[in-house]
This record gives C-alpha cells, structure tokens and sequence, in this order.
C-alpha cells in the first residue's frame, strides 16, 4: 500500500482548517445574531415591581349624614398603634367618618354604600360597588364599577380607570379621598 503523497496531505490539511474557519465564521454570526435580538430586551428599563407603592387614602369630607366604615381603616398616621379595624367596623374618627380617617390601600379596595365592598361609606350619593383602587405594577389606579354619580380624580370624570398621584383628590358621590403614595 502506498502512502499519501505529501501534495494530497497538504490538500487535506488546508480542507480541514477551511471547514474549521466556516464553522467558527458561522457560530460567531449566530452569537451576534442573538444577542442583537435579546440585547434590547435585556438592556430596557426593568420591569416595575410586583410589589406596589404603599399608599392610603385620607378622608377629606363626606355627605353630613355619611361616614366610612370597614375594614384597613385608622385615625391618623396609618400606621400607629390600633391603626387597623376589622371587616366591618366603623373607621376610627367615629360613626360619622371624620376627616382625616385613613384607609390603608393593600392589593385592591373597593369603595361602596353596601357590602361586599372592602370600604363601606354612607353616602347615598355612593353607588354599592362604586369605586376600586388598585395597584398595577409600582403604579395605583382608581377604576369607576359603573356607578351612578361617577368617580372623579381631582374634578375630571373618571371613564374606565385613571392613574394616580399623591396629592390626587379622589370623589365618590359627596365623599372625597386625598390619595397619598409612598407613606
């Protein structure tokens, strides 16, 4: 058997690196390929939290015969001692709702005249299931359930649902609510 002539193993040999460099050639423009897709992606702002703002609501007046009862209801700094009530109970400040009661917004809160709604104002001019508050993302949005008199942020009708701001002035019927986040 007679060897392989040195002009056919060069031959082979330049065969086999030219294979190599293709495929080196080609992974390297599938790597750049990639990361041009997924770099946006990963380069874009972060996502917001899942956990939102902490956030309340002041009562600011309500009808003169009204009042706010239920539940995440204190007088004051939303967070002193005795801040939170029960299911039901009357919010702190007395049957009357006093102004300055703080409802105390975790998850979603439903404002109404009657149960199930999480916050139960006297007001007859508050639908039974008027208003929800809720969080999406870092951000809170109040959302009008279709109620009679409408919900209103800072004098403007709420359609469907509005972000908002501390500061915000919340209406419910002849009940209003100063929004404050991040306390």
């Amino acid at each position: 058997m007679a060897g392989i002539a040195p002009a056919d193993l060069a031959a082979l040999l330049i065969r086999l690196v030219f294979v190599v460099v293709l495929y080196v050639l080609v992974l390297a423009v599938l790597v750049t390929l990639r990361n041009d897709v997924l770099a946006p992606a990963a380069r874009s702002a972060p996502l917001p939290s899942a956990t939102p703002r902490r956030a309340r609501l002041v009562l600011l007046e309500t009808a003169a015969d009204g009042g706010a009862h239920g539940r995440r209801a204190s007088h004051g700094g939303g967070d002193s001692p005795g801040g939170s009530g029960s299911a039901g109970a009357p919010a702190a400040g007395g049957p009357n709702g006093a102004s300055g009661c703080v409802i105390v917004l975790d998850g979603s809160v439903t404002v109404g005249r009657r149960a199930p709604s999480d916050v139960i104002v006297s007001d007859d001019s508050v639908s039974a299931k008027h208003a929800r508050f809720s969080a999406a993302g870092d951000t809170w949005r109040v959302e009008d359930l279709g109620s009679t008199n409408g919900t209103y942020v800072n004098g403007h009708r709420v359609e469907r649902s509005a972000a908002l701001h501390s500061g915000d002035v919340v209406s419910t019927g002849m009940t209003s609510w100063r929004f404050e986040s991040g306390t």
